[in-house]
């Protein structure tokens, strides 16, 4: 029992992830690591690849809920999306709402930079718009937007 509810868990991050990746989809790899976030961007050489060929999704890592699986490959997504040349705009470039600076304030303190912070951001929108009734399809498409489109879409609507 307890080997088919990991695997469970491990499938559910796995195919949310290759839902949402975008072309060319990279590899999915999964270890189990007593440390490190629940998907990993991965080149073979570096923590924090420039051009990422791989997923390591960190089977140690408890996700039992759609919309955390969501969450969790989002910010992978968006993570590689922001990686190499040409990055999208990100929140801490576009003049948000009084009422997000706290929150975005917060979040950019807590992570290694405004890329980082972005993609933080952009997985806890998508998680609640996944809540929301939101396709993958659609979110999937979000994670290639710039923010002030993604804010102008999903954020002024309330």
């Amino acid at each position: 029992m307890f080997k088919s509810l990991f695997l469970k868990k491990k499938e559910l991050v796995e195919e949310t992830l290759n839902f949402l990746d975008y072309e060319p989809k990279l590899r999915i790899n999964t270890v189990k690591l007593p440390f490190g976030r629940y998907i990993i961007l991965a080149d073979g050489r570096s923590s924090r690849p420039r051009n990422p060929t791989s997923y390591i999704i960190n089977t140690s890592k408890e996700v039992d809920e759609k919309g955390f699986a969501v969450r969790v490959a989002v910010k992978a997504i968006r993570c590689r999306r922001q990686s190499g040349e040409n990055k999208l705009e990100t929140f801490s470039d576009i003049e948000m709402p009084e009422s997000f600076h706290q929150l975005f304030e917060n979040i950019y303190f807590m992570t290694w930079g405004k890329y980082e912070a972005d993609s933080e951001i952009i997985a806890f929108i998508a998680e609640h718009l996944y809540y929301e009734g939101v396709s993958l399809e659609e979110i999937s498409q979000m994670l290639l937007m710039d923010a002030s489109e993604i804010n102008e879409r999903y954020l002024k609507k309330g």
